[in-house]
């Protein structure tokens, strides 16, 4: 007997699509009965390109920062309340595009829509929230140094992209770090997460 298939909601649009006002599209939707889960993506089709000069990691820490402050939440907080759902949320950022993206098991599906609602639409931005993530990002950013292939990347882009915006590392350095701050990250998100950016999945 044949598995049920993947399949396209009838009314599922080209997430590339637009609507004549510039609007986003509608939500890209597929069904597999036979698996009880839930995924959903949201992405913005703009990027880490979006960093102020000389504060590159800002768009990185602004997406960080959302899901540990959702709704006001602390990083605490927001981890035991997806723990609870059984599911997963995370965040994706590249030069020119941002997600989120995450996944749950079917029954807490309209729990772990509020709280992603809450990470897009709520975030506290708390600045004690802030001043942990920087810190530990820092410190990624000091282990990294030990990742001889990671090393290697950072001197090609930029290398290769000299003089190019994309030869800004989307996560930053530890002085472009030091450079930014909440002000900075709520100014990002009124640039990020506007409706003409925004695709759902």
């Amino acid at each position: 007997m044949n598995s049920p298939a993947k399949k396209s909601a009838p009314n599922a649009a080209d997430p590339s699509a637009t609507r004549a006002d510039g609007t986003a599209s509608n939500p890209v939707v597929e069904f597999d009965a036979s698996v009880p889960l839930v995924h959903a993506s949201v992405n913005s089709m703009v990027g880490a390109l979006l960093d102020p000069a000389g504060k590159e990691g800002a768009t990185r820490l602004l997406l960080r920062l959302q899901r540990r402050t959702a709704g006001g939440r602390n990083a605490d907080q927001a981890d035991d309340w997806i723990d609870r759902m059984g599911g997963h949320l995370g965040a994706d950022v590249s030069r020119s595009i941002v997600s989120f993206h995450g996944s749950t098991i079917a029954r807490s599906t309209r729990s772990f829509l509020e709280f992603f609602e809450d990470t897009l639409l709520r975030p506290g931005l708390a600045e004690d929230e802030f001043t942990r993530l920087r810190d530990e990002t820092k410190a990624d950013l000091v282990e990294r140094l030990d990742d001889d292939r990671a090393l290697a990347r950072s001197f090609w882009n930029r290398k290769l992209f000299a003089g190019h915006p994309y030869a800004r590392p989307p996560g930053g350095t530890l002085a472009s770090l030091d450079r930014i701050n909440v002000a900075d990250l709520r100014a990002l998100y009124d640039k990020l997460f506007v409706r003409q950016n925004l695709r759902f999945a």
